[in-house]
């Protein structure tokens, strides 16, 4: 009875070690890629394999330091993708140096993707205390366009385009026609109106430690806080973002870029 006791004990010792060991050393570092097939009647077929990918919750500097940051703008450019998609969180903590911010914007500007690079503002961005002073010349400079609560026909080289949504609040969201529609925002929050056929949002980290009673240290009462959710011809994904925040550790809520491929489906 003692030494299966004794086995029982060590076998979970080892397991939870095993465990932070990962959370610590491995998950944080690693991303992950969740690439979505979204098949529709009302796309153009000549849009087939357009792949649009988003990131967000990058919280740099707090973590998240140059070197990490630039495998994540090498894992995007290897997706190839045509538009990349940003859900806001960029900066947590000052600039050491000028050097540094423009090093940031530099590795924001390598990201290749012809047919546009959107982005929409996260909390960090909103403090009064933010650490990009003028948020609208930063983005700019590294070839973002921002969009609030705006709307943008997506061309791609031809006359048929989607229609892209870039929200910040629930409150004066833009009119849209009927055409499929792709919104994206940092809170899941900000979707009020089921008629976007993709939502995506980021924002709550997937828990990153997600487990019971840590997880709701992250997930900003979002529920759902991660995953895909399906309301009618509607469907929500809550991406688990990049970054860490409080801690540099990640468990059962893998860092995540989130890819989209149209295909269309008569």
């Amino acid at each position: 009875m003692k030494k299966r006791l004794v086995l029982v004990l060590a076998t979970f010792i080892l397991a939870i070690s095993l465990m932070l060991v990962y959370g610590f050393f491995i998950s944080p570092k690693h991303l992950s890629v969740k690439t979505s097939i979204i098949e529709t009647n009302q796309i153009d077929p000549s849009l087939e394999g357009i792949s649009i990918v988003y990131f967000s919750d990058v919280y740099f500097n707090e973590f998240m330091d140059q070197e990490r940051f630039d495998k994540v703008i090498t894992k995007i450019n290897k997706l190839a993708p045509d538009v990349v998609l940003f859900g806001g969180n960029l900066v947590a903590d000052d600039f050491t140096t000028d050097e540094a911010k423009q090093d940031l914007i530099n590795s924001l500007k390598k990201l290749e993707a012809p047919f546009g690079k959107f982005a929409v503002l996260g909390q960090l961005e909103n403090e009064t205390n933010s650490y990009i002073s003028n948020i609208d010349s930063f983005y700019q400079e590294a070839n973002f366009e921002i969009l609030n609560n705006q709307v943008r026909q997506l061309y791609f080289g031809n006359e048929h385009s989607i229609q892209l949504v870039g929200l910040t609040s629930k409150d004066n969201q833009p009119k849209i026609n009927d055409m499929w529609t792709i919104a994206f925002s940092h809170s899941p929050q900000s979707f009020n109106n089921t008629s976007y056929n993709l939502m995506i949002a980021g924002q709550t980290l997937g828990g990153q430690i997600n487990v019971p009673l840590l997880k709701d240290n992250f997930t900003h009462n979002n529920d759902p806080y991660r995953g895909t959710t399906i309301n009618n011809e509607s469907r929500l994904d809550i991406s688990n973002g990049i970054g860490t925040t409080q801690i540099d550790m990640r468990l059962f809520a893998p860092a995540q870029i989130n890819q989209y491929i149209l295909k269309f489906s008569p």
